[in-house]
């Protein structure tokens, strides 16, 4: 009698054990849906990079051949300049920086174009972080993105505002301001999107890439994505017949002969080399983005020739991220 009482314990144990187990992998699953186990760790972090109020950081985040840059407004805004090629390493890098510098809400995301390096990440970021704009380009119907319409997706989940890339598009904030150079609007006939749809070329989805000019205090940064020469060369030509009144945002206006820092075009490619516009911006600082996995030419010799004649070229494959501190005074090159 006590023999079968002990074993019908015995039993109940393994009963009331396995119901606690499967109770335990359903609470995880239902877990794991909404916030992607895999990314733990990445809020074991110190926000150590938080902004103090008034300072600004722009940090181009080493994500191989890949673009993705954080940038911490002196307002406390902030935002997200592509997301890398959505490789876990990356995505767990991103992350964990974006908690580092104690952001949890995403003011503004701009993806610049549709390719993998630039807009693979967004889904999962976008996961995990809330974003209120998020800046995207036009796609014509017969091209498609099934990363950037899930972005868009998880976008619009958190309630965000879509706003498609194109000349004027940004927003104004207290000591800064952003805004895109190119490209041309979708609605236009003579748009970089509108050639893309005619002929939709690698160097074609490259040249609707989104161009962007951020001014913050009196310092400034120009994005120039994948674009390639030809789209600088109608930038600079642009601005050269308006220089007084080039691209205004509110009562400011572009000029891209003070242009600080420069994100150099398609990871130092050589579709993107052109000497006549280096010459006019002469940035003090140049940052090319490649590494693992980068293609051939990239960076090429004589980008970074061109560059070196004005400025100090960092390239993140050697440097890691690159970090710069901005105040209402200057700006500084540190390392975290």
């Amino acid at each position: 009698m006590e023999e079968n009482k002990k074993k019908s314990n015995g039993k109940l144990k393994k009963v009331i054990i396995a119901c606690l187990i499967a109770l335990a992998l359903i609470a995880l699953f239902i877990f794991n849906a909404f916030f992607p186990l895999k990314y733990l760790l990445c809020y074991f972090v110190k926000k150590s990079h938080a902004a103090a109020e008034g300072e600004a950081f722009v940090r181009f985040i080493n994500v191989g051949y890949g673009d993705c840059a954080i940038i911490q407004f002196p307002d406390g805004k902030n935002l997200l300049i592509d997301s890398g090629n959505g490789s876990y390493s990356n995505d767990f890098k991103i992350i964990k920086e974006l908690n580092k510098c104690g952001i949890d809400k995403i003011d503004y995301a701009i993806c610049t174009n549709i390719k993998e390096e630039h807009v693979n990440g967004f889904e999962d970021v976008f996961k995990l972080k809330s974003v209120d704009k998020f800046f995207c380009p036009y796609l014509p119907k017969n091209i498609e993105s099934q990363k950037l319409y899930s972005a868009k997706i998880r976008a619009k989940e958190h309630g965000a505002e879509i706003i498609y890339n194109e000349y004027g598009a940004g927003a104004i904030g207290e000591n800064y301001f952003f805004t895109m150079l190119s490209p041309t609007s979708y609605k236009s006939s003579e748009s970089e999107y509108e050639e893309m749809r005619k002929n939709p070329t690698d160097t074609n989805v490259c040249n609707t890439s989104a161009v962007v000019w951020i001014n913050i205090y009196d310092t400034n940064f120009l994005f120039l994505s994948d674009v390639s020469s030809s789209v600088l060369k109608k930038i600079a030509n642009s601005y050269l017949i308006n220089q007084s009144g080039y691209c205004p945002m509110g009562e400011k206006f572009v000029n891209l002969e003070k242009c600080d820092v420069l994100k150099v075009s398609d990871h130092g490619h050589m579709r993107g080399a052109n000497t006549q516009f280096h010459s006019l911006i002469k940035p003090d600082h140049a940052v090319i983005c490649a590494g693992k996995n980068s293609r051939e030419d990239c960076p090429s010799a004589k980008v970074i020739a061109d560059l070196t004649l004005n400025a100090s070229v960092y390239i993140t494959e050697n440097y890691g991220d690159v970090t710069f501190k901005i105040t209402n005074t200057n700006y500084f090159l540190i390392k975290e």
